[in-house]
């Protein structure tokens, strides 16, 4: 075979913290081969761990920047305005005046709010009566299903109550969450002396 005289091979290859010097000096054939396969296993085996290092990154990096959109973007604080009375059971109680909507995920016109990332969030509500005798009963309803409640029950007039409770769930993308009457069907909410409130924030993920 022939052989190749005064050839210096020459590579560098980063591999962790680990620098792999090739050299040779009066190779045949063969051995140029061979030296040639050895580095293109050796780069092969670099561009993966370097692209499973950048993916792995991204993803730190990814984590880390929707967690901090999120946790700074997604709070409402709504109350409501106006007197209602005669309250048919199962009706959404529509918080109207809206203080914080951060994220656009409360809905002031039909007082739903629905989830815009996956994760865990609280919620709280209060209902109030003032000036005249009356009585609410609420629930906190996420998909249709009831997790707790709230009352208030006035038996004459300028008696003032107010109820409330809250909650914290686990809510996925496209969740539902909302306040709706029960129990009783000429339900009364006091609105402009600001008894009644309606509260959700995006805790974690």
């Amino acid at each position: 075979m022939p052989v190749i005289n005064t050839i210096l091979y020459f590579a560098l290859v980063i591999h962790g913290s680990t620098c792999i010097l090739a050299f040779a000096k009066n190779c045949t054939c063969d051995d140029v081969n061979d030296f040639k396969l050895f580095m293109d296993n050796q780069i092969e085996e670099v561009n993966k761990t370097c692209e499973k290092q950048y993916k792995d990154l991204e993803n730190k990096i990814q984590k880390q920047i929707s967690r901090r959109s999120i946790s700074g973007g997604i709070a409402f604080s709504a109350q409501l305005s106006i007197h209602l009375s005669n309250i048919p059971i199962g009706t959404t109680i529509n918080f109207d005046k809206v203080h914080v909507n951060d994220g656009a995920a409360y809905n002031n016109k039909t007082g739903v709010f629905i989830a815009p990332e996956t994760g865990v969030y609280m919620f709280a509500y209060f209902i109030g009566h003032g000036r005249t005798a009356g009585q609410a009963w609420v629930t906190l309803k996420h998909n249709g299903q009831k997790i707790n409640s709230a009352v208030t029950d006035t038996f004459h007039l300028n008696e003032d109550l107010q109820g409330g409770n809250m909650a914290i769930l686990k809510l996925d993308v496209g969740d539902r969450v909302w306040i709706e009457s029960f129990h009783s069907n000429n339900a009364y909410l006091d609105g402009p002396n600001a008894f009644s409130s309606f509260t959700g924030l995006y805790l974690y993920a």
